[in-house]
């Protein structure tokens, strides 16, 4: 979600209440000189702290796993009145999964259905298979097989980095490493 009123006070006071010890390394890489470069640095930081954290927890898991795991980035905005303000949230892939876009008033275009062809494709083959992937399909490799990556879904359809770089992957695989209590000194 964009936040046009993030300012760089405040921007650089949150940093160094939620990171403490780690909030230089954190303004470092994601810096905040301007509003504006405070706004973007605020989105990419969480849309960077969700990947990354999904992305340990899978490692975590499959400590313990007998199956393999695939995890993903959604970036297509549904259609309608509110898209602009909304963007690709949270659970606006699931009409696209189920393939259920006549259920729904909102303005879909052939490009929406194509997306839903291919998400829901997605979600039957990995039903029936444990494996996501298959014919006329990008390749989607699980956690396992491309690490540090995860799989843009919607508008783009290939691997991505699980931040927005290097050294934004390893500010918060340390960050969130860190016992909990440590977090916040």
């Amino acid at each position: 979600m964009p936040h046009p009123d993030t300012t760089v006070d405040a921007f650089v006071k949150v940093a160094h209440q939620r990171y403490g010890d780690l909030a230089e390394t954190f303004l470092k890489v994601y810096p905040a000189e301007s509003n504006a470069q405070a706004g973007d640095s605020q989105n990419d930081s969480a849309r960077d702290q969700l990947r990354t954290s999904m992305y340990l927890w899978t490692l975590n898991r499959a400590k313990t796993a007998k199956s393999k795991v695939w995890t993903y980035y959604w970036d297509h905005t549904l259609p309608g009145p509110d898209a602009e303000r909304y963007g690709a949230f949270h659970t606006s892939e699931v009409p696209y999964v189920f393939d259920s876009l006549a259920k729904s008033d909102r303005p879909f275009t052939e490009t929406d259905r194509k997306i839903a062809d291919m998400m829901s494709t997605y979600w039957a083959n990995f039903a029936a298979t444990g494996d996501p992937n298959g014919k006329g399909l990008p390749h989607w490799s699980a956690v396992s097989e491309a690490p540090g990556m995860t799989m843009e879904l919607g508008d783009t359809n290939k691997p991505i980095s699980i931040a927005g770089n290097g050294a934004k992957e390893a500010f918060f695989t340390e960050f969130l490493s860190k016992p909990r209590a440590a977090q916040r000194q």
